[in-house]
């Protein structure tokens, strides 16, 4: 097969290279081995692809016909796109027996394109035979592809070329260590892909929303729901995961969380039933449903057992229509912020209503609206609502309250769920009191509603004429008697409740429900979340010291104790799997090599928060020990630029790849 290749790209050397560059990078070609799916005929057919480019490079009269024919041919033809194979670019003559070699040597120049092409072509016209080296090419020609993607923020297409890829070694059930690495780089992928979805200006269509609830809906599932502690190959911790939840929110209507915090719903308290409390009190009351609102408040008792949500059952009830419950349930609060703001908009009057209807307004337009989609710019009015006949006729038919009062002893005094998902309440002092005439009775705040502190003249003056009872001994004796006797039955229930609760304190309500592990939803909301993590500025002087240290390693993994271990301190793959096969080779043939460098830093580009690429100037010599220390070959190399690719792995830069630049 006619493939878009020349010797000098081979070796990796520039035109002007001398021939003991052309030797050295012929050594270091040849020492350098394909990946662990590739076979052992691969392997050699890149051999002897090697061994043919430096044949005709390294003796100089067969250097010179080929230089005559190789530009020769360069000023007869026009140039084209990489993905061509046979135009414009000088090309090889390559055997069927040598294609995989040839696919593994464009792999490492990275034609990855070239490589798709040329491998479908072969299987299509040669599909009945064993081609799973061909199949390994065109995967990772694909996963490369979808790597550089990914650098570029192309997510849907960093997806494809994965998806791609890994459809490839599943249809022909090949490779399976090469499957996992593919399935976990698109889980990982997965996040990025679903707030550029939600993030894409213009907003996306109908079924790119679906395909984005689809996979953050297969990720809770996997994970075990936002608190699930299941691996679901995403990376992110749970603080990490609940912060880029919050950052997705504001992106996503109230229909569209509804449906995924709804599958949060499992019985216990929750990040997932939190949240979805709150959609159903914005669903509530942009939609004039008060049952959904009353969804809500059986939610919150839910959830009451684990923190002091008195404040959010408060507001509940008060859209109920539950004033004198709204108001009870805001004195037991322990939210010390809120009952000041509530004293300060209610100055002047006799109960709390006109701060907790001021309260209320602010509270659904600084935490409600804003984290939904479809409600930014829903104006926010009690009037409205409660002048809203489906409202008014849903609250005239209730005979139960909605929410039922907790006990507020069980209420611990540092649970923190609330103020971890959700940022904090901000108000401005002096705000006027919302002026509210609705037509319900007990609500105005011109009509306080009749409740135990109402200290009204008139009240006083139904008090004082109110007539006095008179009871006769007989009643009275027997009535001591039967309080005695319920007082007495009281203190024996009592007594046998708390030793059952000694012998299992789990069984009371506070302790039946398991309390979350560690330092929970301590996030920060202002801060974006599934961006790579910050690095220190890669310098000329950082970059130095990373290269030299890979010199060194790289010395004493190949030197006389082939310290191989510290391979993987300074590589990462796929360049970590070739040099520990190179430093095997090396002492399993009782050979071994020391080096002398010099390192000059030429450029550097930062392509990412965690990829770079650095060139520098290495200056080498060699001495190749072989055969236990008998013959000794020294070369040495000067001038010679590399590239290397560094990928950041925690606070450390690793060297993912290296190649001849000139």
């Amino acid at each position: 097969m006619r493939i878009s290749l020349d010797h000098y790209r081979i070796l990796g050397v520039p035109i002007q290279a001398s021939p003991e560059q052309i030797t050295q990078a012929y050594q270091d070609k040849g020492k350098q081995l394909p990946r662990r799916e590739y076979s052992e005929q691969a392997a050699l057919s890149r051999l002897k692809i090697l061994d043919r480019a430096h044949d005709s490079l390294k003796d100089p009269h067969k250097r010179s016909k080929y230089d005559h024919q190789f530009f020769s041919f360069l000023g007869t033809q026009d140039s084209t796109e990489q993905e061509n194979i046979t135009e414009g670019l000088p090309y090889l003559d390559i055997p069927d027996e040598q294609l995989a070699g040839a696919l593994v040597i464009l792999q490492e120049l990275g034609e990855y394109y070239q490589v798709i092409q040329i491998g479908d072509k072969f299987l299509q016209e040669n599909s009945s035979e064993d081609q799973s080296d061909i199949y390994a090419s065109v995967a990772l020609a694909e996963l490369e592809l979808s790597r550089e993607q990914w650098q570029q923020e192309n997510y849907e297409q960093a997806s494809l070329h994965g998806q791609k890829s890994l459809d490839l070694l599943r249809d022909k059930q090949v490779h399976p260590a090469m499957q996992k690495e593919i399935e976990s780089e698109l889980a990982k992928l997965a996040p990025y892909r679903i707030l550029k979805i939600f993030n894409q200006e213009p907003e996306p269509n109908l079924e790119q929303r679906e395909q984005g609830i689809a996979l953050l809906q297969k990720i809770l599932q996997v994970r075990g729901g936002i608190e699930g502690k299941n691996d679901d190959g995403t990376g992110l911790d749970l603080n990490t995961f609940l912060s880029f939840i919050q950052q997705l929110r504001p992106l996503l209507s109230s229909e569209e969380q509804n449906r995924l915090f709804l599958s949060e719903d499992r019985g216990l308290p929750s990040a997932g039933l939190y949240l979805l409390v709150y959609t159903l009190i914005a669903q509530g009351f942009s939609q004039r449903k008060p049952e959904l609102i009353a969804e809500a408040g059986r939610k919150l008792d839910r959830i009451s057992f684990k923190q002091d949500v008195a404040v959010e059952k408060s507001v509940c009830s008060l859209l109920l229509g539950q004033t004198e419950f709204a108001l009870e349930q805001i004195r037991q609060s322990k939210d010390q912020d809120v009952s000041k703001l509530l004293l300060q908009h209610s100055v002047n009057e006799r109960d709390l209503l006109p701060g907790l209807c001021w309260y209320t307004e602010h509270w659904l337009k600084s935490e409600i609206v804003p984290h939904f989609r479809d409600l930014l710019d829903y104006p926010i009015s009690l009037d409205n609502y409660f002048d809203n006949k489906e409202v008014q006729q849903y609250i005239e038919n209730r005979v139960q309250p909605a929410i039922s009062l907790p006990d507020v002893t069980l209420l611990p005094d540092n649970y923190s769920l609330k103020d971890a998902l959700l940022s904090p309440v901000r108000y401005q002092r002096g705000d006027d009191i919302p002026k509210f005439t609705t037509r319900l009775e007990g609500f105005s705040t011109n009509k306080p509603t009749s409740l135990a502190l109402d200290t009204s003249p008139k009240l006083a003056e139904r008090r004082k004429r109110r007539k006095k009872i008179v009871v006769s001994p007989t009643r009275l004796m027997t009535s001591l008697i039967l309080l005695g006797l319920g007082f007495g039955l009281f203190l024996l229930a009592l007594h046998y409740i708390l030793r059952a609760f000694q012998k299992n304190p789990a069984t009371t309500t506070a302790s039946a429900i398991p309390a979350l592990e560690g330092e929970q939803l301590s996030i920060e909301l202002t801060k974006p979340t599934i961006q790579e993590p910050e690095n220190e500025e890669l310098t000329a002087e950082s970059a130095k010291t990373i290269l030299e240290s890979w010199l060194r390693i790289k010395s004493e993994a190949l030197g006389p104790n082939h310290r191989v271990s510290e391979l993987n301190k300074i590589l990462t793959q796929p360049i970590l799997g070739k040099w520990q096969q190179n430093a095997k080779d090396t002492k399993e043939g009782g050979d071994y090599l020391t080096f002398e460098h010099e390192v000059k830093i030429d450029s550097i580009k930062l392509i990412s928060a965690s990829r770079a690429q650095v060139k520098a100037n290495i200056k080498e010599q060699t001495n190749y020990y072989q055969s236990n220390k008998i013959n000794k070959i020294s070369t040495t190399q000067d001038d010679l630029v590399f590239q290397y690719d560094l990928k950041k792995d925690g606070e450390n830069w690793l060297i993912s790849n290296t190649t001849i630049v000139k």
